[in-house]
């Protein structure tokens, strides 16, 4: 469970400040009267200060001036007094020792008010427990498997959480009070908006600082309006090569680059998801280890966070943080709105904003039967861009921040082509279509994207047939060009979360074994220790600042000049 308390995270000795603080009081007060009784004898002498009568003397002979019952006889005394008797008015002295006491009456009561006890954490020495994947079991998973657990979730609109404290940690510049992922516990990466600069490792239980390994990364996705704002779609063939019932895949920019086709517009895939859409996706995105070397087919650890060995002895690393992947996506899409014969048919809205006007028609409506007329579909697009690594960063618990990266990406013991952690930016397009992706048929994906994002279809009764049971799934709307955008930035959400912590859960190794997510310790980081900690109070601290500085001041400024004079 989450401590709500953990961010408030200070130095040891909050306590003894708070119960040392009321001995500072009493002594103070009774120190500062002390002082200000010596000068006061010493200013009587001077014509300056002297008193008119025995009312006067008799004000100073009680240091009525320091005391609550004297300054109110004092203001009776005032108002009621007669005005032949001038004797009854304070002297500027008594106004004088009665203004520095109050600072000090009122300011020490209201200094308490400044404080407050709470739980939170101060720093120790001892090393803390880590739940998460670190670089000595990071390539102990099969490849598939963090994209297969990422596919659930994604389209399930499930969501993943972060164990332990739950803590993502952002660089020192970064506001997080302007970060809504970032602002309370545990956080989270968020489905529609940008992220940066941040750093995820394995977490503890109590704030902690140090050095930890863990995964740097970001990413963006954004609608996109025109064909010249992608940079590997504008390089697609014509889509009059492809099957209607068919995927394909082809490579572009000298094979740097993929791009696949996945065409939803036969009656036979379709129908599975709802009988009145028809769609087809190209994506395209940043081929592994094209991009970093020269070789025609690079081993498959160049998908993951490790150096590709290449000849000679050498390696070639994978993109790094300073080196952003592109995934582009289009979607064309067609929502009929025909009488499907159904009962109650469903009110279509056919509104489609943010299309791409020279994709418009690039693919059409399939026919079958000879029944209907081929209808161009409408293209919609999105284009992500992200970074990533592996690596050692210095991490403060009490600011939730990073710092100091150092890309670490050695390949452990024992990983192969199949047993390593893919990429984020890999991860990412293999996991939207992993289930066409594993057969060898067609098959039906759509429904993913528009469950991904909260939309389903719904199944209706179809008025022909004489008995009940027999329903005809429909939408009736499109999957905009915003709820493509977040559900893909849902994807690399869950995605970096899951390359780190695999939701909490054990994974399986390379001998078919079942590992748990047992936890470790972090050598070259401290944690912190719950305890009871000093917090703000209810009252600005400035304002007894000011206040206790005035009495501070006053008594000891009048005891340096009159303190030390013959009374």
């Amino acid at each position: 469970m989450i401590d709500n308390n953990f961010r408030r995270v200070l130095l040891r000795g909050g306590k003894s400040i708070y119960y040392s603080w009321f001995v500072i009081a009493a002594l103070g007060l009774n120190i500062s009267q002390y002082a200000l009784e010596g000068g006061e004898a010493s200013m009587l002498n001077q014509r300056k200060w002297a008193t008119k009568g025995k009312i006067q003397i008799a004000d100073h002979e009680e240091h009525s001036w320091a005391r609550p019952d004297g300054w109110f006889n004092m203001i009776k005394r005032v108002i009621f007094h007669r005005k032949n008797q001038p004797s009854a008015r304070p002297t500027k002295l008594w106004i004088l020792l009665a203004v520095i006491t109050l600072f000090g009456f009122f300011g020490l009561p209201l200094s308490g008010l400044t404080m407050n006890f709470g739980t939170g954490y101060y720093a120790s020495k001892g090393n803390p427990l880590l739940v998460g994947f670190t670089k000595s079991n990071w390539n102990s998973r099969f490849k598939s498997s963090v994209s297969q657990r990422v596919f659930f979730e994604w389209n399930t609109d499930a969501t993943i959480s972060i164990p332990g404290s739950g803590v993502i940690y952002s660089a020192p510049q970064a506001d997080r009070s302007k970060l809504d992922y970032l602002v309370s516990l545990p956080n989270t990466l968020p489905d529609d908006a940008r992220v940066s600069n941040l750093f995820l490792t394995p977490q503890a239980d109590v704030p902690i600082n140090g050095s930890s390994w863990g995964l740097a990364f970001g990413f963006e996705c954004s609608v996109v309006n025109k064909l010249s704002d992608f940079t590997i779609l504008n390089h697609r063939e014509a889509s009059t090569n492809f099957s209607s019932s068919m995927d394909s895949q082809y490579t572009v920019l000298g094979g740097n680059a993929i791009i696949q086709v996945y065409n939803q517009t036969d009656s036979t895939v379709r129908v599975t998801f709802a009988n009145d859409i028809q769609a087809v996706a190209e994506i395209g995105y940043d081929d592994a280890g094209q991009t970093q070397q020269e070789v025609a087919s690079p081993p498959a650890a160049s998908e993951c966070y490790n150096p590709t060995p290449l000849p000679q002895d050498k390696t070639m690393p994978y993109p790094g943080l300073d080196q952003p992947q592109a995934l582009e996506f289009v979607l064309w899409q067609n929502l009929s709105a025909h009488d499907l014969y159904v009962e109650n048919p469903p009110t279509v809205n056919l509104t489609l904003p943010d299309t791409i006007p020279t994709l418009h028609g690039a693919y059409s409506t399939s026919v079958e039967d000879g029944i209907g007329t081929s209808t161009p579909m409408a293209a919609i697009g999105v284009r992500c861009t992200s970074v990533s690594a592996v690596g050692t960063a210095d991490i403060n618990g009490r600011h939730s921040t990073f710092s100091n990266f150092q890309r670490s990406d050695d390949t452990p013991s024992g990983a192969s082509g199949l047993q390593c952690a893919e990429r984020l930016s890999l991860g990412v397009p293999h996991l939207l279509f992993s289930n066409a992706l594993s057969s060898s048929d067609p098959t039906e994906w759509l429904s993913y994207f528009y469950n991904s994002v909260g939309k389903f279809q719904q199944g209706y009764s179809q008025a022909d047939y004489e008995f009940t049971g027999n329903q005809i799934n429909l939408v009736s709307s499109y999957l905009q060009a915003t709820e493509l955008q977040r559900s893909l930035t849902r994807a690399y959400s869950l995605y970096a979360l899951e390359l780190v912590y695999n939701n909490g859960v054990g994974y399986v190794d390379q001998d078919g074994n079942y590992v748990h997510n047992s936890s470790f310790t972090n050598n070259n980081a401290t944690a912190y220790t719950r305890n009871t900690i000093l917090l703000p109070g209810i009252v600005p601290p400035v304002v007894v600042a000011i206040l206790l500085a005035l009495w501070a001041l006053g008594s000891l400024g009048l005891s340096l000049l009159y303190g030390f004079r013959r009374h």
